[in-house]
């Protein structure tokens, strides 16, 4: 996960989501952050075959991001591309 970096006008962050698809990923906003959940899941290998390594976590996951200032949540924005969850959090004015 990225740093969130703060411009004057909008937060911005950006979640590492490597191997989970679009539609098993949850974001809430709340007033003092955000959270992202969802499911990895690995493809399977077939009926008779295990997987004997895997070099990247599976299974569900919860990512709570604190935000320092405050949001106007009618303008937040979501972006999923190739695996990274680009999050645009306007501050209110």
């Amino acid at each position: 996960m990225r740093p969130c970096a703060s411009p004057r006008r909008r937060g911005r962050s950006t979640v590492d989501l490597a191997g989970v698809d679009e539609d098993d990923v949850d974001v809430q906003l709340f007033d003092n952050g955000l959270v992202v959940e969802g499911r990895r899941q690995l493809p399977s290998c077939g009926e008779d075959a295990v997987y004997h390594a895997a070099g990247i976590p599976q299974g569900w996951f919860r990512l709570e991001l604190p935000i320092p200032a405050r949001i106007d949540p009618e303008r937040v924005e979501a972006r999923y591309d190739r695996g990274l969850l680009h999050i645009t959090l306007p501050k209110r004015a």
